[in-house]
């Protein structure tokens, strides 16, 4: 999975640990069919950046395999698009109310390696092509990946979203 993906993914997650309706944006084009309001995860922009040294951050023990590993990282600056609809029935306000949620789990804390940097809410408009209130925001964030390549065979694995578990 891509560090943007990775990043959506770990917002969607969130969100719904906290009870909300969220999907990655263009995963599932039948919120239109909810009865409640859902909040499309999308990516506005990205930046990947090397962190330390052509992104080498130096060695740990890994207890597991009783090796040293090498321990490399890799910073992505993202803008997340945080679309929350809300059907005719629930409202402009239903938009609002779900925002605010939205805002509440981001800022109560994400995986150790996403940090959010700002958020900000547009006004809640009709959206015509859908057919419901629509409320964009955006999340600002700094994501931090690792990845390790043991002595031996000094094949790297993947990077992966710091304080993730796979």
């Amino acid at each position: 999975m891509t560090a943007a993906g990775q990043v959506r993914s770990e917002i969607v997650s969130r969100l719904k640990a906290a009870g909300l309706d969220a999907a990655e944006a263009y995963e599932d084009e039948r919120f239109r069919e909810r009865s409640g309001s859902v909040v499309a995860v999308g990516a506005k922009q990205a930046e990947l950046a090397h962190a330390g040294l052509m992104n080498y951050l130096g060695e740990r023990y890994d207890a597991e395999s009783g090796r040293t590993v090498e321990v490399y990282g890799r910073k992505l600056k993202m803008a997340a698009s945080l679309d929350v609809y809300a059907p005719r029935r629930k409202g402009a306000r239903g938009c609002e109310q779900t925002a605010e949620a939205v805002s509440e789990a981001l800022l109560d804390g994400l995986a150790d390696g996403l940090t959010l940097d700002e958020l900000s809410w547009e006004k809640t408009e009709w959206d015509e092509e859908y057919g419901m209130f629509v409320r964009r925001g955006t999340a600002r964030c700094t994501a931090y990946f690792v990845a390790t390549a043991d002595e031996e065979s000094a094949v790297l694995t993947d990077f992966i979203l710091k304080g993730v578990m796979q």
